[in-house]
């Protein structure tokens, strides 16, 4: 029987800046090898060409992550984004 659960939403807004195309590579990395019980969507926005999305979320700084899920929305930033989905994951 297939699983009904809902799929964890990661969006991660980044800005033009050469650093993240590498950090982005990372952070899908990391995400896609975290594994478990729910498959997490990682989409990455660039804040230039959507700007009415960074302001919907009310977006101050670049690199963002946003937890969307059933159990509610959270919001990481910061060059140490990983570490923080290391420390948050097992909770999410």
């Amino acid at each position: 029987m297939p699983s009904l659960e809902v799929p964890l939403k990661l969006l991660l807004f980044i800005d033009k800046r050469p650093m993240f195309a590498e950090h982005v590579r990372q952070i899908r990395q990391h995400v896609e090898g975290l594994g478990g019980e729910v498959v997490p969507v990682l989409e990455v926005i660039d804040v230039s060409e959507q700007p009415y999305l960074a302001e919907h979320f009310r977006l101050v700084v670049t690199p963002t992550l946003i937890k969307i899920s059933t159990a509610g929305r959270q919001t990481l930033t910061g060059s140490d984004i990983i570490s923080q989905i290391d420390y948050w994951w097992s909770r999410w």
